[in-house]
Order: C-alpha cells, then structure tokens, then sequence
C-alpha cells in the first residue's frame, strides 16, 4: 500500500507464511484495504480479507469455494467476486452485513471490479458464446459495454460521475487503455449498447 508517498507490505497472517500470497485489489478513501489471501497456486480457493487499522477480517461469501473483494467504499460496502460449488463464478455485494449475488442476464461468469458511491458497478462478463463485455450497473439494470474493433473489453473503475476505465484487446491481439464518458451515455438510466470511442 502507497501512502503519502511510503509504501507498507500487507502480508496475510497464516500458518505457512512462506507459501502464502497476499493481493490488494481495492481501496477506501479511508485506507480500507481489501483483497484476497492463497496458499500456494490455489487462487480458486482463496479467502476474502478486509485489512483495516491494522487488522484483518476474512470476507467469504455463505457457501463459496472461493471469494475475491476487489473494491470497498467502507467496511459495510464491498463489492467482488466468488467462486461457486456450482463452479462458476459469480460477482457479489456486501452492504449492511448481507451477501446480495449478481449474475448477468445470459453470462457464464460475472466479474465484478468496482463501484462508485452511487453504488453503480463495473466490471466484465462472458456472454454464452464466451464472448468476454464489460458492462455498467445501476439499480440492478446492466448497460453492455464493447469497444469497437475488440475481441474482448473490461471495465476497471467508475468515479461518481459514472466515467469508466477499463482495457480491451484489438484484433491484432493486443491490449489497451480505454476512457467511457459514461455518465453521458446512461444518464444514471442504463441502456444496451454503450460503445467507448
């Protein structure tokens, strides 16, 4: 973790440190951290950890093999991902001490990265044909997201005026940056076919 200009190593405490491996994915305004901590190569089974004042609690969602937070806007708002017995995988939200599931309408996997304080999210998910899309969310309405000319987008970020950054990969194979004015483009009333230029 950076701040004011120091950096600070998060490690996990476990009971084979050597082996154990730390990820931070999402931060707070007020230095939450959360991530997810595995043993070995086994990231599928890995635990979902909030970092805060310098102590940890484990994040897991009821029932999941695995759980991966990747943003937070408090300790009672966080948003990620898990790995279902059902072996797909599956975004989630933590608010108020509840697990809420999301799925994408015709998605094999949902991917959640972000969420802004208006509680829009972002992310990607893989349509039925394996198609990976980024995608917009706002009061449970999704607004595709597919740079044109891309073999796959993904949605990394949304500030509170709804602006998304994200990556896609070309046809030629390789990847890059990508800014949606998406505030404009869903008007906080999400819509199909959003199209980044």
């Amino acid at each position: 973790m950076l701040s004011k200009g120091a950096f600070a190593t998060i490690n996990f405490p476990g009971s084979d440190p050597a082996n154990t491996t730390t990820l931070g994915f999402g931060i707070s305004n007020a230095g939450d951290v959360v991530g997810v901590e595995f043993v070995g190569g086994d990231f599928s089974h890995g635990h979902g950890y909030l970092y805060s004042h310098g102590q940890f609690v484990l994040v897991d969602a009821p029932g999941a093999v695995g759980t991966f937070p990747t943003m937070i806007i408090n300790p009672h708002y966080i948003v990620g991902n898990y790995f279902g017995a059902d072996n797909l995988f599956h975004g989630f939200v933590f608010l108020n001490g509840k697990f809420s599931t999301v799925d994408l309408p015709n998605s094999s996997l949902t991917w959640i990265t972000g969420v802004n304080p208006e509680g829009e999210l972002v992310g990607f998910y893989n349509s039925k044909d394996g198609a990976q899309h980024g995608f917009v969310m706002n009061e449970e309405k999704f607004t595709s997201v597919d740079v044109p000319s891309s073999s796959s987008t993904e949605g990394n970020g949304i500030d509170p005026q709804g602006d998304v950054v994200g990556r896609y990969v070309s046809l030629d194979g390789k990847t890059h940056a990508y800014l949606l004015r998406c505030s404009a483009c869903i008007d906080r009333k999400p819509h199909e076919g959003s199209k980044p230029k």
